[in-house]
């Protein structure tokens, strides 16, 4: 019984794992996506894949996204930061993406090698809301 539970607790910490992760690559592609459209525009980057994550997160639904990106979605995704004029903003946004990606890599695994990248993205979730915040673009938590 005491195995039972253990893989119980596992199994609803890989779950949680994967929404998590479903919300931040949602978050993440959608970003990427949309800014590569408004890349001419007079405002930075890195400022518009702010605002662009935040009307992600506030559409909602990343259960229906695709788990598994490529290392191309996460370049696309990456892009606006790293072209950001703003060094706080940069590296946020660097270190943001790749925690996600690190993430999705991990939670394949079925050894609880997911919770040190969730932790991280986490963490890097923060920053780059408050670097976000310094430009001028409010980006909401997380749930």
């Amino acid at each position: 019984m005491t195995t039972y539970r253990i893989t119980t607790a596992r199994s609803s910490t890989k779950k949680r794992v994967v929404i998590f992760m479903a919300a931040l690559i949602a978050m993440l592609f959608a970003t990427g996506a949309i800014t590569i459209v408004v890349k001419d525009s007079v405002q930075d980057p890195g400022v518009v894949a702010c605002q662009e994550m935040t009307e992600n997160i506030e559409k909602g639904n990343p259960s229906t996204v695709q788990i598994k990106a490529t290392d191309t979605d996460y370049e696309k995704a990456r892009k606006p930061y790293a072209e950001s004029k703003y060094q706080d903003l940069r590296d946020a946004g660097v270190n943001f993406v790749e925690s996600v990606k690190q993430l999705d890599r991990a939670v394949d695994k079925d050894d609880g090698s997911a919770l040190e990248p969730l932790i991280e993205s986490k963490k890097y979730h923060d920053e780059l809301r408050i670097a976000c915040a310094q430009h001028g673009a409010y980006v909401p938590r997380l749930p």
